[in-house]
């Protein structure tokens, strides 16, 4: 069904009757609304965010965006459109109303709210028949009580101007501070360093236009801000066919309102831009010759102009005070030839300008080096036609007044030591009592509220002998806010004696059992004033019998470069490892490629390089952190020199004890499916050398077509849309293989995220049954990210935690004290003098999978799935316990039984009845090693595989571990070296039936 509604007008400009056409029609029952003039053609579909699904360019007859308009409203899609306003929106239903205020134009008003974040967003669509400019006006309205920053203020986009794949004849055109930046579509290529886009969010602007063309073809789009609210420009990323074209805004704080507006340009008939506005277009190029600067202009009215329009042209040398200004021209026609005088070498800055009297119509700008070693400089500002302000939400309120509950002893102390909790309230706290497994760490916060204006606090513990206890203030490290800093602060905890507090402060309790024995502990935390006066908080501790597996069930990988110093000391490395694993992280990262210092594609593989891959590899083995992973984003095949790298890389790895299906490669990221092929076939080669492909893919497991394509090579699933009902789809028909994993991860920045937010990553894992996590990221690139890290580094050069990184630990041993039942569940199902118990675990566990932790609905396109509602710290607090009184009871059951089984890669050293048998130097310290590690106990076994150690040279390495048919053989060149094999290769091992 189709309404269609035709307005003609007569464009006074070119004396040409021209057309506006709105048409109403649906995509199966989705409402769509598509408007054409003699330029475009436009699809808008309200249900999904208000995109734009289609536009045609009908000049060139380019269909800039033409994506698969869904069948029916509801549905999760991609985001592969138009005016994408990113988060939560591209899937949630706008409000639509059409109106047309003139017969030469139609105004499409458009209307969404994210409940969850309490942001609506009105925006206003502006067509006019004979142009080819959409205007564009945004209304965001903050209803919550957190700021919103970065990207989630502004627009992404697709915009594939030449049809379809992006190449390097497409360029972007970026005026920054320095100059006009041209940067080749595909891989962002241009002449020369660019020390002003460095930053991910390119925030150094010289000018309020940016451009995307298709120089073949002479199309593409330019977009015109027209205030101050824009700060950053944004495209996702070279190297890929279809990346994003974005534009940020400024940070928009809680209550406030803020409108912003720009012109969508469409461009025809111009292979590059120097200015682009609904008036107009302007091309400006320059060729030095002789001493001079030849100056050709080219320019198109996209518009009528004013009358007697002037051009006004100028030089100066960046030295310089003084600007050469030519005679005004009359801007008449729409190309103009002049000629600048050059004083030498240096930087020279050229500026053009329109004028209608003392109005200027247009300004635009470009720079230009003269002579060797001359760089450019920062000597631009874009000028907006307008300033806007932020604007109160009318009958917003802020959050109330602290409400602390206190009683009369805290009144009388003058100070209040409380749990913090939801709406700005705190309820006083007197006690602790909680429990926790054998070898965990656990966090508490604790907030301190001084009754007088301010008060200065010290804390104190002397916990019982086993028990590990640190009390750290929390500090909020802020950043600047001009720039759409994403986000705008980080929780860090930096360890101090005392802490200053006005209204309130932040402590946390973290506690560590790794030493402890199972039982109850009662102690003290003392908290006093500057007064001295004293409250003291009692802890009731219960340590569990049970302990978390030495290897972990649910894999957490964190991004990190090791910092070049950290790499070079062995203490600070050791203290760096450790502290990822204590909090739960067991993947090593090796840089973004096969590469790791000196070992590199060009070079091979040298002894320098191995014995530093060597070292860290024995580092991180020893603390735990016992899978693998590397990256290769080239989509080329490998020169020889290359593969042979990888070859040995994968060859080093196991030699050194990481398990065949522990060795990963992640090939690209978040690619379209034209891409599965190629991605595909280097998962090919990559799993031929050893390692297990892996990569992003948000929607693919409701794609069983595009699945089949990198099912025989990709062994890894990250993605956030991946649920247990298409984990159970694609298993069915053969495309999730056995051993295949899947996983979540956060896709941005954690330092400034909460402890209840970042524990859901590990609940929500433990709910979906995922095999991992991915937090984006640990550390890289130092503390000028600080907010996109979970840690920040210290004066020390060491870690520094943030209460977001406790969460994650928090969850990810929540998530593996989880996959401990289901190991034990698998373990006993078919015995039978266990089916009693295992009801009545099975039970408690159905209660906190389906009671305390409940799913939501997850869908894409018509796929249902589920995933599971946000979790509080207090279902988290009560489902913990649950978890541990199943484990609890079924090792009271299984006591004195023997389930031990111990394996890697396909061998079992040890189950039922069996034993290895080793033999040669320090074979009996990598027995006894073996019998305490999973809790063997004595008594007779017969022998089984036979594991030899060897003393001897090791290839270079401080061991090597080689496998054979029928034995396993460890080599190492000193005693040393066997036992330093021996731990770590145990760390890598595999076990069920055992109770740690």
């Amino acid at each position: 069904m189709k309404f269609t509604v035709i307005l003609a007008s007569l464009l006074a400009a070119a004396g040409l009757s021209a057309d506006i056409k709105l048409e109403k029609f649906k995509t199966g029952s989705t409402d769509c609304i598509r408007v054409e003039n003699e330029f475009y053609s436009v699809t808008v579909v309200p249900a999904y965010g208000g995109r734009i699904f289609q536009w045609k360019n009908k000049v060139s007859g380019i269909q800039f965006c033409d994506e698969a308009i869904p069948e029916r409203p509801g549905m999760k899609v991609g985001s592969d459109a138009i005016l994408d306003d990113r988060g939560n929106f591209p899937n949630l239903p706008y409000s639509a109303f059409d109106f047309q205020p003139d017969p030469e134009t139609v105004d499409l008003y458009l209307r969404g709210t994210d409940p969850d974040r309490q942001l609506t967003i009105e925006r206003k669509l502006t067509f006019r028949a004979g142009s080819p400019v959409i205007g564009v006006r945004y209304k965001y309205s903050n209803a919550s009580h957190i700021p919103v920053a970065g990207f989630d203020l502004g627009q992404r986009n697709f915009f594939r101007v030449n049809g379809g794949k992006v190449t390097t004849d497409e360029m972007y055109f970026l005026p920054t501070t320095h100059t006009v930046r041209r940067m080749r579509g595909y891989d962002l290529k241009s002449d020369g360093p660019r020390p002003e886009l460095m930053t991910k969010l390119k925030t150094a602007l010289g000018a309020e236009w940016h451009a995307f063309l298709s120089r073949p073809k002479k199309t593409g789009i330019a977009v015109h801000h027209n205030d101050n609210w824009y700060v950053g420009w944004y495209m996702w990323k070279g190297c890929v066919d279809y990346p994003t074209y974005e534009w940020m805004y400024g940070n928009l704080d809680a209550g406030y309102s803020r409108e912003t507006s720009y012109d969508l340009i469409q461009v025809d008939g111009f292979d590059a831009i120097s200015y682009a506005s609904k008036e107009l277009l302007a091309d400006m190029r320059m060729t030095p010759e002789n001493g001079t600067l030849n100056v050709s202009l080219k320019v198109k009215a996209l518009e009528k102009l004013p009358a007697k329009l002037m051009l006004k042209t100028s030089i100066r040398k960046f030295t310089s005070d003084k600007k050469t200004e030519l005679k005004p021209i009359p801007f008449e026609g729409e190309n103009f030839r002049q000629t600048l005088p050059l004083k030498g070498d240096g930087l020279y800055m050229i500026e053009q300008t329109v004028t209608s009297g003392r109005n200027v119509i247009a300004r635009w700008y470009d720079s230009l080096t003269i002579g060797k070693g001359v760089t450019f400089e920062a000597v631009f500002h874009p000028t907006y036609a307008r300033n806007t302000d932020p604007q109160m939400i009318p009958g917003w309120s802020a959050l109330p007044e602290n409400k602390v509950e206190m009683s009369p002893e805290a009144v009388k102390r003058d100070f209040v030591v409380a749990f913090p909790q939801r709406n700005s309230r705190y309820a006083e706290c007197k006690g602790l009592n909680f429990r926790m497994a054998c070898n965990e760490y656990e966090s508490v916060e604790l907030t301190l509220h001084p009754l007088s204006p301010s008060d200065t606090f010290t804390f104190s513990a002397e916990p019982p002998k086993g028990i590990g206890l640190r009390i750290v203030p929390e500090t909020v490290l802020r950043r600047g806010r001009g720039a759409g800093g994403v986000p705008e602060f980080a929780r860090i905890l930096i360890p101090r004696d005392r802490v200053t507090a006005e209204k309130l402060a932040t402590v946390w309790l973290i506690f560590d059992t790794t030493a402890a024995e199972p039982g109850k502990y009662k102690f003290p935390v003392t908290f006093k004033n500057k007064a001295g006066k004293a409250a003291e908080i009692n802890v009731e501790l219960t340590v569990s019998p049970v302990k978390l597996p030495n290897r972990k069930l649910v894999m957490l990988e964190s991004e990190v470069n090791f910092p070049r110093e950290v790499l070079l000391s062995p203490d600070l490395l050791r203290g760096w490892l450790q502290n990822m694993s204590q909090h739960g992280v067991d993947f090593l990262q090796l840089g973004g490629a096969s590469s790791f210092k000196a070992y590199t594609p060009s070079r091979g593989v040298s002894a320098k390089g191995v014995a530093a891959l060597d070292r860290l590899v024995d580092s991180s083995l020893e603390n735990g952190l016992t899978r693998v992973k590397s990256a290769r984003y080239s989509k080329e095949y490998p020169k020889e020199g290359e593969y042979e790298n990888w070859k040995r890389l994968g060859i080093i790895l196991r030699a050194k004890g990481y398990q065949n299906k522990d060795i990963f490669v992640k090939i690209l990221d978040e690619q379209p499916t034209d891409q599965y092929p190629a991605m595909a076939a280097m998962g090919k080669w990559l799993k031929e050398l050893g390692f297990r492909p892996f990569s992003t893919f948000s929607t693919l497991f409701t794609d069983p077509k595009n699945m089949k394509v990198l099912s025989p090579y990709f062994d890894m699933y990250q993605g956030g849309s991946i649920g247990p009902m298409s984990i159970a789809a694609r298993r069915k028909d053969g495309l999730f293989k056995p051993g295949d994993l899947v996983g979540d991860y956060t896709g941005s920045g954690a330092s400034f995220r909460t402890y209840e937010n970042m524990i859901n990553w590990g609940m929500r894992a433990a709910f979906l049954g995922h095999d991992f996590f991915h937090n984006h990221e640990y550390m890289r690139n130092g503390n000028s990210r600080l907010t996109s890290n979970i840690i920040m580094i210290g004066e020390d050069n060491l870690p520094l935690d943030s209460a977001a990184h406790e969460g994650l630990r928090d969850g990810m041993d929540f998530a593996n004290l989880a996959a401990l039942c289901r190991s034990w569940f698998e373990v006993l199902k078919d015995k039978k003098e266990y089916s009693s118990v295992l009801a009545s675990a099975r039970k408690k566990y159905d209660l906190v999978f389906g009671k305390i932790l409940r799913a939501k609905p997850n869908s894409f396109r018509d796929f249902a799935d589920y995933t599971m509602q946000g979790a509080t710290e207090e279902d988290y607090r009560q489902a913990k316990p649950l978890l541990l009184d199943i484990l609890e009871s079924l090792r009271k059951a299984t006591a004195g039984k023997d389930f031990a089984r111990v394996t890697w890669n396909q061998y079992v050293l040890c189950e039922p009845g069996m034993i290895f048998q080793a033999e040669g130097p320090e074979a009996d310290y990598f027995a006894a090693a073996f019998r305490k590690a999973f809790r063997l106990a004595d008594g007779e076994r017969k022998a089984g595989l036979k594991i030899v150690f060897k003393q001897a040279p090791a290839d270079g390495l401080s061991y090597r571990i080689e496998p054979s048919k029928d034995q396993i053989t460890v080599i190492a060149p000193t005693a040393e070296g066997l036992r330093k094999a021996a731990d770590n290769w145990i760390n890598t091992m595999d076990s069920t039936g055992v109770w740690f």
